[in-house]
C-alpha cells in the first residue's frame, strides 16, 4: 500500500536574522547535503527543481531547506535495500515543500526519520512507495514538545487526487496550534480543504539603510529593515518570500523562500537584514522586492528596493 501524507511538527516562530544567508542548490552546491553542510544557524537552503537520488541529514545548524518550486517538482527519492533515508533530522530546522519517496526491502527505513529537536516540517508530500518502508520514523529519545495532532486517522480519507472532500475526517484533524490559509485548524493532507478565507491587512514595509544602493562588480550586499504588521484580531497563516527583477527585465527567483509563519494577533515586529550580490550578477539595474501572501499567486502586500550593479569596482561619482 502506498502512503501519502503531510508532516507537521511543532508551531512556526518568525525568525528574521540580520546575518542569515541563502545558499542556492544547485547553483553554489550540487547536491542538497553540500548546500546543507555550508549552512550555519539560520541560513536557508534553498533547492531549485530536480529529483535528488540522497539522504540528507541535517544535523550541525538549525537551518531553513527550503523548496523553491515545490513538491511536483522537487524530489528526494531514495531507492534499493541500503539503511539510507530520504531526510534524517536531528534539530529544530525547518524542512517546506517536498516530495519524500523512499522504497526499499526493510520496514525500518523510513522516508523521513526525526532523531532530536522539534522540527517544523510542512507543506511536504512523504511517500512510501512499496510495503516495506515507513513514511515517518520518530526515533530520538531526547525528543520534546512534539505535537502530532489530536488523533490518529484511521478511517477513509475522502480525498481525491490529494484534494479533501468537505466530509474528510482530516479536515481540522492536523496540529492544533498551526493554521491553514483559510486561518481554519490545519488538515491533515497534502492540500487543505477550503473552508472560506476571510479578509487579509497584513502589511510589509522595506527599509533601506542608504539610498542609492551600489554595488561593485566584485559583488557586495546591502542593508534593510523589513517590518511585518497584523492589525487584525486573527492569528493569519503567510508566506514571505523575495524575488529581484534583473537588467533585462526578467523577474527572478524566489532567492529566498517561500517561508511559512502564522502571525499572531495585533503582530507587529522589525527585523535589520542583509542582502548579498554576488559578482556573477551582470551588470545593470535592479529591483529587490519581498512579497507576503499565499505563495506563489495570492500577494495581499508587496515592497521594493532598486539597487545598482556597477561595471567595475568604482562607484559612481555624487552630485555635490
Amino acid at each position: 500500500m502506498k502512503k501519502l501524507l503531510v508532516f507537521l511538527i511543532s508551531p512556526a516562530f518568525l525568525v528574521l536574522s540580520a546575518s542569515a544567508t541563502t545558499i542556492y542548490v544547485p547553483g553554489n552546491y550540487s547536491t542538497i547535503q553540500a548546500g546543507v553542510n555550508a549552512a550555519s544557524d539560520g541560513d536557508t537552503v534553498l533547492v531549485a527543481p530536480g529529483t535528488y537520488p540522497e539522504q540528507v541529514t541535517i544535523q550541525n545548524a538549525v537551518i531553513h531547506l527550503i523548496s523553491s518550486e515545490g513538491v511536483d517538482v522537487t524530489k528526494i527519492f531514495v531507492s534499493g535495500s541500503g539503511g539510507n533515508r530520504c531526510l534524517i533530522v536531528h534539530n529544530s530546522s525547518e524542512i517546506s515543500g517536498f516530495h519524500l519517496r523512499r522504497t526499499a526491502a526493510y520496514w525500518s527505513n523510513a522516508a523521513l526519520e526525526v532523531m532530536d529537536g522539534s522540527p517544523f516540517i510542512h507543506h511536504n508530500l512523504i511517500h512510501s512507495g512499496s510495503e516495506g518502508p515507513t513514511c515517518v520514523k520518530i526515533s530520538g529519545a531526547g525528543l520534546q514538545g512534539i505535537t502530532l495532532g489530536p488523533s490518529e486517522i484511521s478511517a477513509n480519507p475522502l480525498w481525491s487526487n490529494y484534494h479533501l472532500t468537505p466530509n474528510s475526517p482530516c479536515v481540522d484533524a492536523g496540529v492544533p496550534v498551526i493554521f491553514d490559509p483559510d486561518f481554519t485548524t490545519s488538515d491533515m493532507g497534502y492540500l487543505y480543504y477550503d473552508q472560506g478565507t476571510p479578509s487579509v491587512n497584513l502589511t510589509l514595509t522595506l527599509t533601506p539603510q542608504t539610498l542609492p544602493i551600489e554595488i561593485p562588480a566584485s559583488g557586495g550586499s546591502f542593508n534593510y529593515q523589513i517590518a511585518l504588521s497584523n492589525p487584525d484580531s486573527l492569528t493569519v497563516p503567510t508566506d514571505i518570500w523575495s524575488k529581484i527583477t534583473i537588467p533585462a527585465g526578467t523577474l527572478f527567483g524566489p532567492i529566498w523562500g517561500p517561508l511559512n509563519y502564522n502571525l499572531p494577533p495585533f503582530f507587529n515586529q522589525s527585523r535589520d537584514k542583509v542582502q548579498a550580490v554576488p559578482a556573477s550578477a551582470p551588470a545593470g539595474e535592479y529591483v529587490f522586492r519581498v512579497f507576503i501572501g499565499l505563495y506563489p499567486a495570492t500577494i495581499w502586500d508587496h515592497k521594493t528596493i532598486p539597487f545598482t550593479k556597477l561595471a567595475t569596482d568604482e562607484k559612481k561619482p555624487t552630485n555635490p
